[in-house]
C-alpha cells in the first residue's frame, strides 16, 4: 500500500509541475551565454523580456510563468536553433535564474528599440 501512494504522489507532482521549470538545480556550468535584461513586461499569456545578448538587442518571450524578471545578468543555454533560410531567428534558450530553476525563452525580436516596443505593445 505505501508504495503505491509513493508511486501515486510521484505521478501527480510530475503533472502539476511548472513548464519550463527544472525540477532539480541546474548547474551553472552549462549556461555558457549571459544576457542582460533591460526591461521585462507581463503581458497576456506570458513575459516579454528585452536583452542584450552577444551585443544585439534581443526580444524574448516565455508563456510560464508570467511573472516579470529582475533587471539583471543572467546565465543562459541554446536550446533550439532551427532557423530554415539564413534571414531566420528561429531560436529557444534556457535562462537560469538565481535560485538554480529554468525558463524557456523564445525569440521574438531582434534590434534597437526592443525595451520602447515591448511597452507599447
Amino acid at each position: 500500500m505505501r508504495m503505491k501512494s509513493g508511486i501515486t504522489l510521484a505521478l501527480l507532482a510530475s503533472i502539476f509541475t511548472i513548464p519550463g521549470a527544472a525540477a532539480t538545480k541546474a548547474n551553472p556550468a552549462d549556461y555558457p551565454l549571459t544576457a542582460t535584461v533591460m526591461c521585462s513586461f507581463a503581458r497576456t499569456g506570458g513575459v516579454r523580456v528585452g536583452v542584450l545578448l552577444g551585443g544585439a538587442s534581443v526580444e524574448m518571450t516565455t508563456y510560464s510563468p508570467a511573472i516579470p524578471v529582475a533587471l539583471g545578468d543572467y546565465k543562459l543555454k541554446l536550446i533550439r536553433d532551427k532557423k530554415q533560410k539564413s534571414y531566420e531567428v528561429d531560436r529557444e534558450y534556457e535562462m537560469l535564474m538565481p535560485d538554480g530553476t529554468t525558463r524557456l525563452y523564445s525569440v521574438t525580436g531582434v534590434g534597437a528599440g526592443i525595451c520602447s516596443a515591448a511597452a507599447t505593445s
